[in-house]
């Protein structure tokens, strides 16, 4: 059974980080802005499953980092950093797996990473003067990515909500339909 959780769980990273990837370099300009992995680490969070989230996205972002451009290391901690951001969000302000806590909370988490990201990657063009780091591009990049990030999540956690509700609404039509 634990062999069986571990080549799913891979089975799982291995298929966002593909999708993440190819979201990247495929789609045009406003699809290629959809962060895949926020959106993933949303629907762990609001599941409840936390711990696995942290593994996930140590693994996700090392990933994600061999084949980014930036300097190496940027992008995991900054995923870190808005999962953890997520988990006090998911965990202290949003409770209930509802739609509009699952948008609150991707578009905290993108806007959290994407800011994480530019105070990085600043870091590094102050130590390496070959970087260049335009502020109204970083603003540009940071607002098309939470628009089209949480647009797309909310289509997801929406039907993922409502296909929740009818099978919950099943289960209690069957528990009333035994007791009779």
């Amino acid at each position: 059974m634990l062999g069986l959780r571990i080549a799913l769980g891979t089975l799982f990273i291995i298929l966002v980080s593909a999708l993440h990837i190819a979201t990247v370099t495929i789609f045009p300009y406003p699809f290629n802005t959809v962060n895949i992995t926020i959106i993933a680490l949303v629907f762990l969070l609001l599941t409840g499953r936390t711990k696995l989230s942290i593994i996930i996205t140590i693994i996700m972002g090392v990933v994600v980092e061999l084949y980014a451009v930036t300097p190496f290391g940027a992008l995991l901690a900054a995923l870190l950093a808005s999962l953890m951001v997520g988990i006090f969000m998911a965990s202290h302000i949003i409770t209930t797996l509802s739609f509009l806590g699952g948008v609150a909370l991707t578009f905290g988490m993108v806007v959290c990473y994407r800011l994480f990201f530019v105070m990085l990657f600043s870091i590094y063009a102050l130590r390496d003067e070959t970087i260049t780091l335009s502020i109204t591009q970083a603003l540009g990049s940071i607002a098309s990515e939470t628009i089209a990030t949480t647009f797309v999540g909310a289509l997801f956690i929406g039907i993922y909500t409502i296909r929740n509700q009818r099978a919950s609404a099943r289960i209690k039509t069957r528990r009333y339909d035994a007791l009779r």
